[in-house]
């Protein structure tokens, strides 16, 4: 059986936005963003995941990489993902610290066949119709994400940084 994918960068043609925190608390900062996460994108909790989530607390200072997504079912072929990678520390003795927080959001279609009548067809289904309401999503994700981004930004103080150090 094959299959048939397509991914959009919904923010294209910067794959990711960058913010940054610093202050107290910066573990609370990202359980907060977590939990609104849910409501702005009107998904049950089964949408919102963890996939890496990694601890350091050998040193003076908590380090922490979190990676997370939700994913919104747009139709029967397409889903919105939305990612979060957050890394940061926190001094354990004063519980200030930073973090940076990643964003990149896409639509995946997927489409699974089983012979080359069936492949055929969902080509020209796709490129007649599909393609513009794949369009549509492409639109709905990217503005569902700035929106997500600016009231975050706006709600936590967080800024954009003018250089990031990124590292996984």
């Amino acid at each position: 059986m094959g299959r048939y994918e397509i991914v959009d960068d919904c923010l294209s043609p910067s794959p990711f936005v960058y913010l940054t925190y610093s202050g107290p608390n910066p573990i609370r900062v990202y359980t907060k963003i977590t939990g609104m996460m849910q409501e702005f994108f009107e998904v049950s909790s089964s949408g919102i995941f963890e996939d890496k989530f990694y601890w350091d607390v050998s040193g003076s200072s908590v380090e922490f990489f979190i990676r997370m997504k939700v994913r919104r079912t747009l139709s029967r072929f397409t889903k919105m993902y939305v990612e979060m990678h957050v890394m940061g520390k926190r001094k354990k003795e004063v519980n200030k610290g930073k973090f940076t927080l990643r964003v990149n959001s896409y639509i995946e279609t997927k489409f699974k066949y089983s012979n080359i009548f069936l492949r055929s067809l969902w080509w020209i289904y796709n490129y007649i119709f599909y393609y513009n309401v794949r369009r549509k999503y492409l639109d709905f994700c990217r503005n569902i994400t700035n929106e997500f981004i600016e009231e975050i930004k706006e709600y936590f103080n967080l800024k954009i940084p003018e250089k990031v150090e990124w590292r996984e």
